[in-house]
């Protein structure tokens, strides 16, 4: 997984910005300002945009 990204952005703002669709193009993703991380700080990267600590 090390050469993977992973993409963290509250589902509130994708309900927002794309309502009830399913699918999303990442150019589309990036356009909504989503935290992009490494596997190991997804959950720093999810504390962070939620203000909590898991």
């Amino acid at each position: 997984m090390a050469q993977w990204v992973f993409y963290v952005l509250p589902t509130k703002i994708l309900d927002k910005e794309v309502g009830g669709q399913v699918t999303i193009s990442l150019s589309r993703l990036k356009k909504l300002k989503p935290s992009i991380v490494e596997y190991g700080k997804i959950r720093g990267a999810i504390e962070h945009r939620l203000g909590v600590n898991l």
